[in-house]
């Protein structure tokens, strides 16, 4: 019975599979037929002409022309050439129907054969009204001689010299045939000093977006009702620094400097008042709230302001920003380290000082870089979507950390009252847009604050920031101990914790052939003779003025570990603000991007200054 059932259970199925052959067959036919046909040779060209890399091209290359051929596989080559000439400036592989490019190869901008020739660029540039009146304050063109230099297959260097100085730099447009650029003083050789509102933060440098965002924040961190206060003054001195970034913008760096450091210098000083005195809550008066423009705004609304902050924010970051070096460098050493590489000694040749960061900024790049491969892809049409990734990523966790912070210590609107003043300040916003790792060591510095109870755990957040960037290690003595009992076991614990981070770090860098020496070469032993015109130290070489600024900061450090013996956290937060403007003030290099690091802890002490309730005992305390 059992043989007979299986006998004609084999039966009908090769019946079925009969007929569904001979019925299906003229089908599947049809649909194997359509997967074969080959794409057009106009499909074809429709792709190319629409590709964003070869729109680049031809905007470098007017002129030059699209040609495509169909292999013997069915799948179809093109590439672009400019006329007369053989060598491919982009070639691309396009197979499937409708045809999608599998492979592109681009010939880099800097090998393009210039247009024209270095004498050409030096008479250019002679030539040019604002190149001979520049000259005038260093005796004429006459007696000044001049050397082109071709740069990045786009632009002629022209640079002019009184001997043995250079004096004036002239950057002639290939394509053009005009001068696209007279800069003298420190713009000849820094790129960053010549003030341009696109190097920097994509569309969010835009003055419509950028005066915007100051004009929001401004309207959610002032006090209305109390407009004569310390904590409208704090605001009004986060804002100073636009002040100076509007002189960099015009180039005026003799300008932009000082006032950066004057704007640091007062927030330390507010900052260490905040630290050793305290905060303390001002008693508002009750009675503005009678008039609706002096109300307090209410939570649905700083909510609202948060989404639509946010949405404009990212939305800059997906569809109108780019990536600075620091960003590249990221994705860079996270590759590297795909690849079972290290990142130090290892960079690209158009970012050798990418570097000179810790070895836990590498690691945080990976995740982003192992699912978008920015060396091949093109998502979202913008190039090094990792570095992108983990500038929103970073963003999101600090102001969330904002928010839990409001939220845990005082009530539900200081915690969107937080996440309002991250989301507007404009120069969150701006380091968003430029995709650099600024935003990570805000992230890891508020996530400490938020550990308080937890003094291991804070330890090793300030030392994970230090490992990122290594300047947040100054803030250990800030969090050594909060409240005023169990303080040396506290000192102890977050003394463990951060050496466990440390020490992670160190074993990661011994994992490659000589990780240690390459690591203090790319970091210390570049950072250590580093020159940089946009600190006061730099710009008028007081080199031993800042030797000693930096000895007094580094003791005061080590001292905030023991005073004030009584701290809460809002005392830590001011303390947190203290050195990371300290560290910026003594740095030879300092620069707009950094200003993310305080930012946080800073808008904590300000919402604190208007709650008159006391903290919870936890974060009064730390330890009972």
């Amino acid at each position: 019975m059992i043989r007979c059932s299986s006998w004609l259970h084999t039966l009908v199925a090769a019946i079925g599979a009969c007929s569904l052959l001979v019925v299906g067959s003229p089908t599947l036919a049809r649909a194997a037929d359509h997967q074969v046909l080959p794409a057009s040779e106009t499909q074809v060209r429709s792709v190319v002409e629409i590709d964003a890399q070869v729109q680049q091209v031809l905007q470098y290359r007017p002129g030059s022309m699209i040609g495509v051929i169909k292999h013997p596989d069915g799948s179809w080559g093109a590439w672009v050439r400019e006329p007369g000439d053989t060598r491919d400036l982009i070639s691309l592989r396009i197979a499937g129907n409708p045809p999608v490019v599998v492979h592109r190869r681009q010939l880099p901008f800097n090998k393009y054969p210039p247009l024209h020739s270095q004498r050409e660029a030096i008479r250019i540039a002679r030539a040019a009204r604002l190149v001979r009146h520049t000259a005038r304050q260093f005796g004429g063109i006459s007696v000044l001689t001049a050397t082109a230099h071709w740069k990045d297959g786009v632009t002629w260097e022209v640079t002019f010299w009184k001997g043995k100085h250079h004096v004036i730099r002239a950057d002639v447009a290939d394509r053009t045939g005009v001068v696209a650029g007279v800069y003298t003083g420190y713009g000849i050789d820094w790129e960053m000093a010549r003030g341009s509102r696109s190097a920097f933060g994509g569309s969010f440098s835009t003055p419509y977006v950028w005066y915007a965002a100051m004009a929001l924040f401004a309207l959610v961190m002032i006090d209305r009702r109390r407009l004569r206060s310390w904590r409208n003054v704090d605001v009004l001195i986060l804002l100073s620094f636009g002040i100076s970034q509007e002189c960099y913008h015009h180039g005026a760096l003799a300008w932009s400097v000082p006032l950066a450091w004057l704007s640091l210098a007062v927030l330390f000083v507010r900052a260490c008042v905040w630290f050793v005195r305290g905060v303390k809550p001002v008693v508002r008066d009750d009675d503005g709230g009678r008039t609706w423009w002096r109300r307090d705004m209410p939570v649905w609304l700083l909510a609202l302001i948060v989404v639509f902050a946010g949405g404009v924010r990212y939305g800059i970051n997906i569809w109108g920003s780019s990536v600075v070096d620091v960003g590249y460098a990221g994705v860079a050493g996270a590759q590297a380290l795909i690849d079972g590489t290290s990142p130090y000694g290892h960079m690209p040749q158009d970012n050798q000082h990418g570097d000179t960061y810790g070895p836990l900024n590498y690691a945080l790049y990976v995740p982003a870089a192992a699912i978008w491969n920015s060396a091949d892809d093109n998502v979202w049409e913008l190039g090094l979507p990792a570095a992108h990734a983990v500038a929103i990523a970073s963003d999101v966790v600090a102001c969330l950390m904002l928010w839990l912070i409001g939220w845990r210590w005082w009530s539900a609107r200081a915690g969107a009252l937080l996440a309002a003043g991250w989301m507007t300040y404009p120069y969150t916003g701006w380091v968003l847009c430029s995709n650099v790792n600024d935003t990570i060591i805000a992230a890891f510095i508020l996530a400490a604050l938020l550990a308080l109870p937890r003094a291991w755990l804070r330890g090793a957040l300030i030392a994970a920031a230090g490992a990122v960037k290594f300047l947040p290690l100054l803030a250990l003595g800030v969090v050594a101990h909060a409240g005023i009992r169990h303080r040396f076991r506290q000192r102890l614990q977050v003394a463990g914790g951060a050496a466990a981070v440390i020490a992670l770090s160190a074993g990661s860098l011994m994992l490659f052939p000589h990780g240690l020496h390459a690591f203090w070469k790319a970091t210390f032993g570049f950072q250590l003779t580093r020159d940089s015109p946009f600190s006061p130290w730099g710009m008028y070489g007081w080199h031993t003025g800042q030797r000693i600024a930096q000895g007094l900061l580094i003791a005061a450090c080590i001292a905030a570990a023991w005073v004030p013996q009584r701290r809460d956290a809002r005392q830590i937060a001011g303390g947190l603000v203290a050195v990371m403007c300290g560290a910026q003030l003594v740095l030879q290099h300092w620069f707009y991007l950094y200003i993310p690091w305080f930012i946080g802890p800073a808008l904590v002490v300000i919402v604190a200054a208007q709650e008159s309730r006391a903290l919870p005992a936890v974060y009064a305390r730390a330890h009972e």
